[in-house]
């Protein structure tokens, strides 16, 4: 018997769909009492996902399988022997909130928190009719209780076993994998690092046969308590990045800094802001150290950059005469397709949201013109409050899965179209907002590419290229 448990804490927003809703049209999974949860089953997917991508031959042996050739037999059957419990959420006081509320206790009032989105026609530029919607979110900064368990039912576990148990822990310990959907949009990521030099885990094997050790698995301290004893402690360390064996795939963070204001719309929840008719989006994250403690911070987010390269490759596509819908959909992910058999699909660009925790937003007044009079619009008096700050480093991270090279080179046009501020982000662009540069665009594009400061990894059918750099990479494409 192998126990880890973990402390997560979640480094972007956490959204786990929890069905349907009078008010918003995406909601979170909560638990009996209101409290937001992840479910064990959606958890053990995602693990399972992750050993059939780094390590297949490992799937079935932790997850067991199902025969189709015979259904009335159990022969060919396998059952899991991992046990993948719900994540419960944890109050400011580190106790479970749902053992608070049976206790009687107070306990603190989260949420909702809601991020409004809009689908943008690749065509017009503008939103799509019926397009507009919103999803609530379980904001950065909470903190869950996990446990998983390896257990071989009447069966000892065997080394291959334990090992690939080992793994898997491994790459939760890590945040090597993340939980929830929307990843592509950055989605679902956390840590069990959080507290300097101190993890937030533990891994401890049982041998049930030793008395002692016996008495120590019966006597298992309650959740959310790391403090478990007298066993084996087992130390989990960080897997090598995996990369898949075919095509192109790589990370990639760019040291773009703002040219001027920015301004991706959406909710807005600082007090401040309310009677500011358009502003920028903020994300709450909970502060746990200091209890009780909500923060807001000016947020780019991931989707707005998904949507800005979307549309690059587009126009790049529909310039070589290429069908652009199709490039397109491969590479971004999509939804009702017309392949009778495929319906759906994933994107391959994964890209994480940007928090802008330093910066300071300017409050700005326009009025709209008559064409015809030259004087003002009656009632056309507005203000908007962008993020207005030159300079502003936007580190972004792009992590992008088995593209081939024709698609390679489609993103890395749309890339270089960011980088010299040609794609803008945001909303208000056709009047000076969300144009973003390279840091050290003024001394050349090459050289800017080039800088210490620009992270790449990456690989291409099995081989690393990470050595030769973004810039080699690139003119290994033509």
């Amino acid at each position: 018997m192998i126990i880890t448990r973990f402390i997560l804490e979640t480094l972007t927003p956490l959204h786990c769909g929890g069905g349907d809703d009078p008010v918003f049209d995406q909601i979170v999974t909560r638990d009996a009492f209101g409290f937001w949860r992840i479910p064990g089953s959606s958890i053990a997917g995602i693990l399972r996902n992750y050993l059939k991508k780094s390590a297949s031959e490992l799937e079935n042996v932790l997850f067991g399988y199902a025969s189709t050739s015979s259904r009335e037999s159990n022969k060919d059957n396998k059952a899991s022997i991992v046990w993948c419990m719900d994540a419960y959420q944890l109050d400011f006081d580190m106790k479970l909130a749902y053992c608070k509320q049976l206790n009687g206790e107070k306990v603190s009032a989260l949420g909702p928190f809601v991020r409004d989105h809009v689908n943008i026609d690749l065509n017009t530029s503008t939103a799509k009719e019926g397009g507009k919607y919103d999803e609530e979110i379980i904001p950065p900064g909470t903190r869950f209780f996990l446990e998983l368990r390896l257990d071989g039912w009447e069966k000892e576990l065997t080394d291959d076993e334990k090992q690939a148990f080992i793994k898997l822990c491994s790459a939760v310990a890590n945040g090597e994998v993340t939980f929830g959907g929307k990843k592509v949009s950055g989605y679902g990521r956390f840590s069990c690092n959080f507290k300097s030099g101190n993890p937030s885990f533990i891994c401890m094997e049982y041998d049930l046969k030793k008395a002692n050790e016996l008495e120590a698995y019966l006597n298992i301290p309650k959740a959310p308590s790391l403090s478990l004893k007298d066993g084996t402690r087992i130390s989990l360390e960080k897997n090598s990045p995996v990369y898949p064996a075919k095509d192109i795939s790589f990370d990639l963070e760019l040291p773009l800094e703002t040219d001027g204001p920015v301004m991706v719309g959406g909710t807005n929840l600082k007090e401040q802001d309310q009677e500011v008719d358009m502003v920028c989006l903020t994300t709450p994250y909970l502060d746990y150290e200091r209890q009780q403690k909500i923060n807001y911070c000016y947020t780019l987010p991931g989707s707005s950059f998904r949507g800005v390269l979307r549309h690059g490759v587009y126009k790049v596509a529909k310039a070589l005469k290429l069908d652009a819908q199709k490039e397109v959909d491969e590479l971004f992910g999509y939804i009702n397709g017309k392949d009778k058999e495929k319906k759906a699909a994933s994107g391959k660009v994964q890209i994480e949201d940007i928090y802008l925790k330093q910066a300071r937003a300017l409050r700005l007044q326009h009025v709209a013109i008559d064409r015809f009079t030259g004087g003002a619009l009656d009632s056309a008096l507005f203000d908007e409050k962008p993020v207005f700050a030159s300079g502003l480093k936007i580190p972004l991270k792009l992590k992008v899965t088995s593209i081939t090279k024709n698609q390679a080179k489609l993103l890395s046009h749309a890339l270089l179209d960011l980088c010299t501020g040609m794609l803008p982000v945001g909303g208000g662009t056709n009047r000076g907002n969300g144009s973003l540069k390279i840091t050290g665009l003024d001394s050349g594009l090459e050289k800017a590419l080039s800088a210490s400061e620009l992270k790449f990894t990456g690989a291409w059918d099995g081989q690393d290229i990470s050595a030769c750099g973004f810039v080699d990479f690139l003119k290994k494409l033509d």
